[in-house]
């Protein structure tokens, strides 16, 4: 996740763009606005500062979790990737989906390790 270059038209401040690349392939969504005060460089996250952190931290949450069940299952087509990564309504996520899911998932990354 990252910032793209200042949109001269809105407010001061950035795109949040979700990017997905694969061997010179690209592809990236926008997926909200921010200002630069309201993002975290080294976390590639929004602050809690931010005026819709509610709405857009369980968004986020869920995106990387997709991210991350993506590269460990090996997709390499970024086309693929992208349908993947957006198929699903995310107005419908909420603290409580993302937290549940979060403990899923951790759980199976403690029970992996453990296996090593």
């Amino acid at each position: 996740m990252s910032l793209s270059l200042p949109v001269k038209n809105l407010l001061k401040g950035f795109l949040l763009v979700v990017e997905i690349a694969h061997q010179n392939k690209h592809k990236s969504k926008t997926i909200a606005f921010c200002a630069a005060n309201h993002f975290i460089r080294g976390e590639k996250m929004i602050s809690s500062k931010h005026p819709d952190y509610d709405v857009l931290d369980p968004i986020i949450m869920e995106l990387k979790i997709r991210a991350r069940k993506l590269i460990l299952s090996g997709v390499t087509y970024v086309e693929k990737t992208y349908q993947d990564m957006f198929a699903m309504d995310f107005s419908q996520i909420g603290f409580l989906d993302y937290a549940n899911k979060l403990i899923v998932e951790m759980k199976s990354v403690a029970e992996n390790v453990e296996n090593l």
